[in-house]
């Protein structure tokens, strides 16, 4: 633990050893909670006593720092503070005397403004009555619904046949179905009938990939969905086919997989698949010259980069694979 030099205390002026290097008062006086001397005005000059903050007493009370520059600023001060000057006035409404700070109040509350913004006061007024039902009225019209809706559907006015539905908002049979009334004008047209309808139906015919029968939407459709699409965007059908040449040799497509097309070559020659191990050597060096007569079989990569690396003559070592 550090151990810090012996101060006196702020407010009894005893020496005491501080646990921290913040400690100002003795842990007497801080059991107590005292504070140093009298509680000090603010220094704006406005005469009210300053708060106690983080050891030690504020210069100004919160706002009051900005009257320094400007005496009539109030700092954070309510607007309405001192403001003890109350007008008399009687509610239009309700004829009740209340008092206000507000010159163009005319009402005690809102509930009596609400009162008397009705009918005439109203700006929206138009000058009409307002009509009240009483519950006879209701219940007459109540009935009067009942006994249309028991009544059978009318027919659609377009001429379709189809019976209408109950429309809420007029309380009776509606006149057309939704989207039937464009008919009156045209009866050709099916109001909100779907894209397609009435369109020529074209033939079905068979997929190109799989074979398969399927009814198209257009007249240039040939496959039957995107995945049989897809399937034939490989090979020369491709857009980005480079001829088949990939960095240095040539390439073939064969039963849906690509093959270097000398390994192909030399493979269909022997009859058999070629090892992994074996390696096809291009005898002028250009690997996209696909001839059997290019062409050299080594048994290992190693043996064909022995090749490379000592020149030595294909005949010595490793006779071809194929006849002269």
């Amino acid at each position: 633990m550090r151990n810090y030099r012996n101060k006196n205390c702020t407010i009894c002026d005893t020496s005491f050893q501080p646990t921290s290097g913040g400690q100002w008062r003795c842990p007497s006086c801080a059991a107590k909670k005292l504070r140093p001397g009298p509680i000090p005005l603010c220094g704006c000059g406005c005469g009210e006593e300053v708060k106690w903050k983080q050891g030690k007493w504020n210069k100004y009370l919160s706002g009051h720092y900005t009257r320094l520059e400007n005496p009539r600023k109030k700092g954070s001060i309510p607007w309405n503070k001192g403001n003890k000057i109350l007008h008399d006035k009687v509610c239009k409404q309700c004829e009740k005397h209340f008092k206000t700070r507000d010159k163009r109040a005319k009402f005690c509350s809102h509930p009596c403004y609400h009162k008397w913004n009705t009918g005439e006061n109203n700006v929206l007024w138009k000058g009409g009555t307002q009509i009240k039902c009483s519950p006879k009225v209701i219940a007459q019209k109540r009935g009067s619904e009942r006994k249309k809706r028991e009544t059978s559907p009318p027919l659609c006015s377009c001429g379709c046949g189809t019976p209408t539905k109950w429309s809420r908002k007029n309380s009776g049979w509606s006149k057309y179905i939704q989207g039937h009334h464009i008919r009156k004008n045209n009866p050709n047209k099916d109001g909100h009938a779907a894209w397609n309808k009435g369109k020529r139906k074209r033939e079905k015919r068979s997929c190109i990939t799989c074979h398969k029968q399927f009814q198209p939407r257009e007249d240039n459709h040939k496959y039957c969905s995107n995945e049989c699409y897809a399937k034939t965007l490989k090979g020369e059908r491709s857009n980005f086919w480079t001829g088949g040449i990939r960095t240095k040799y040539k390439h073939v497509w064969i039963d849906g997989r690509s093959i270097r097309e000398h390994r192909y070559l030399m493979s269909k020659y022997l009859k058999r698949e070629l090892n992994r191990s074996e390696s096809v050597h291009h005898i002028d060096g250009e690997g996209t010259h696909n001839v059997l007569n290019n062409l050299h079989l080594f048994h290992c990569e190693k043996c064909h980069q022995f090749f490379h690396c000592n020149n030595v003559p294909l005949l010595y070592k490793y006779p071809k694979a194929h006849k002269k």
